[in-house]
């Protein structure tokens, strides 16, 4: 059986590229909120705090702060389930 892999190369438009960024920026910003409140959740009260209810904050957090509405809810889920593994 042969396997066949491609190679592609993005080359995004200025406003495309801006908008990879963002979306990066946001993750980001999303992951590390989310490791501080685990890591202050875990000193006060010697538990773990799950993803799920880390993604009922976002969901609060989404309501108050706009531009986490720019990328798409499952990538910021992403995030978190990416966390809660590593963590």
């Amino acid at each position: 059986m042969n396997i066949v892999t491609y190679k592609y190369k993005l080359r995004p438009t200025k406003a495309q590229a801006s908008m990879f960024e963002q979306w990066i920026g946001t993750c980001r910003y999303v992951y590390n909120v989310a490791m501080e409140i685990k890591k202050t959740t875990y000193k006060k009260t010697g538990k773990n705090i799950g993803k799920y209810d880390l993604m009922k904050q976002l969901t609060d957090a989404k309501k108050e702060i706009d531009w986490l509405n720019n990328t798409h809810s499952q990538v910021l889920q992403n995030v978190l389930d990416r966390l809660d593994r590593s963590y």
